[in-house]
């Protein structure tokens, strides 16, 4: 099993074409049964999500499908290595 945490400050790009490329390469990850892909709900709250469903295409859509799949994983903010260690020990 693997735990994919998905780091707000590694998507709040300035550059809405690197944050869409990252982003489709995220949601290219071929996800076993058992790995969970997980996320804190303050990534609604970023500049660049904002962006993304004003300039709502294609690519843009399967981007906001791929956010809203992911697990919500509120009350403690996983902002660094060791958070995400303690959290997912595995």
């Amino acid at each position: 099993m693997n735990n994919f945490y998905l780091l707000n400050e590694a998507i709040d790009l300035a550059d809405f074409v690197a944050f869409k490329e990252g982003m489709l390469e995220l949601n290219a990850i071929e996800k076993e049964n058992d790995d969970n892909f997980w996320k804190h709900d303050d990534v609604w709250n970023l500049r660049v999500i904002e962006i993304l469903f004003s300039t709502y295409g294609q690519e843009e859509q399967v981007i906001s499908q791929f956010l809203m799949q992911i697990t919500s994983k509120n009350g403690v903010y996983l902002g660094d290595e060791e958070s995400l260690d303690n959290f997912f020990p595995e």
